[in-house]
């Protein structure tokens, strides 16, 4: 009769051994995301058809720069251009020719979306199209002498 005590006690074993959980491992946390910021420099005022750079410098709040971040320029509300960030974190976006032919004042606004390990971050500046003034002097001086400038006459 010992051979079916034994039998019975693989049983119990086989019972016991199908109620046993898995062990599942937890998910790794996300990766910290890192608080970022854009400065930008910008001539402030140019006079009608100057060349226009706004320089803008992509960096996490720690001071380290953002390589190869993708960064985008709106100008008074309309997308510009869109590039990426150097190897400082730096970028230069040339204004068109066609935002600097008459005076106005350009909102710029440059944004980084963020990614998987940086946050977004904008920054907003205003750049002042001056119009040009021209000096006309006669050798000798006439005085009231008229000038046409286009379809105006200037005295």
């Amino acid at each position: 009769m010992p051979a079916p005590a034994a039998a019975a006690s693989l049983v119990v074993v086989l019972l016991l051994a199908s109620h046993v959980s898995p062990v599942v491992a937890a998910p790794a946390p996300a990766p910290a995301v890192l608080g970022t910021r854009i400065t930008l420099s910008n001539p402030g005022e140019v006079v009608i058809g100057t060349s226009v750079i706004v320089t803008a410098t992509l960096e996490t709040l720690g001071g380290n720069p953002v390589v190869n971040g993708r960064v985008t320029m709106d100008v008074n509300g309309l997308p510009a251009r869109a590039s990426r960030t150097d190897a400082t974190g730096k970028i230069n976006f040339t204004l068109a020719s066609d935002y600097v032919k008459q005076a106005s004042t350009l909102k710029i606004r440059v944004v980084f979306a963020g990614d998987a390990t940086r946050g977004p971050s904008s920054a907003l500046t205003t750049i002042v199209i001056r119009p040009a003034t021209i000096d006309v002097v006669t050798v000798p001086a006439v005085v009231g002498m008229s000038i046409s400038l286009g379809d105006q006459e200037l005295v």
